[in-house]
């Protein structure tokens, strides 16, 4: 059996599954909102673009706002996969056997 292998596949289907909930939970974050100002019934859509819970208008999504969104949505994989190569690293030094191929 191939540890390495297989863990990193675990890993890969579960970063495709925590992405593709990530982008379901920000559509989800999407609102209608009055606009001050105008006129009753003019609304705009208005979506979650970061951590601390600023929102931008969604038509008017700049690079930023897309940078912000796939940053934080891609951490938490990145995180996973440094945390599984740290505990690696560390268990090697222990002399445990931790098969490459």
């Amino acid at each position: 059996m191939n540890w390495k292998r297989g863990l990193f596949r675990v890993w890969m289907v579960g970063s495709i599954v925590w992405a593709v909930a990530w982008v379901g939970y920000i559509w989800g974050t999407c609102e209608l909102k009055h606009v001050p100002g105008t006129r009753e019934g003019t609304y705009i859509t208005m979506c979650y673009t970061g951590f601390s819970g600023w929102m931008t208008q969604y038509p008017s999504f700049t690079v930023l706002d897309y940078a912000s969104i796939a940053v934080s949505g891609a951490s938490v994989p990145v995180a996973v996969l440094l945390l599984g190569l740290v505990i690696r690293w560390i268990a090697r030094g222990f002399g445990a056997r931790v098969p490459s191929k």
